[in-house]
């Protein structure tokens, strides 16, 4: 299933131990891992913002969502933590955080 929702979402590509230098914790599914990366595969893992925005309150995990021309399954959400200053590296992560991690290699072929 897709969603026709819209919302602004700040794409960030990153390597899988990104998780790990933010502290970032799931709410559900998993985080980007070294297959994605190398397979350049188009996966997303969600904020909390940007799944209520682009998902509702529907499942996310397993569903796709379009991301600028885009679509991306999703496989992770971020929990909502701290307040809506909590950052790491000036990306927002807190529960508002409209933000969407795709693999670094992903980012760099399908996004400018």
């Amino acid at each position: 299933a897709s969603s026709e929702r819209k919302a602004e979402v700040e794409v960030f590509g990153v390597e899988p131990i990104y998780a790990a230098l933010a502290g970032l914790v799931l709410a559900d599914g998993r985080f980007l891992d070294a297959r994605d990366e190398r397979e350049h595969a188009q996966v997303v893992v969600l904020g909390a913002g940007a799944r209520r925005e682009l998902l509702g309150y529907s499942p996310a995990v397993g569903n796709l969502v379009k991301v600028n021309d885009v679509w991306l399954r999703v496989v992770g959400v971020l929990a909502a933590r701290g307040g809506d200053e909590d950052r790491f590296e000036g990306v927002a992560l807190g529960p508002s955080a409209r933000v969407a991690f795709v693999p670094l290699s992903t980012a760099e072929r399908k996004f400018d």
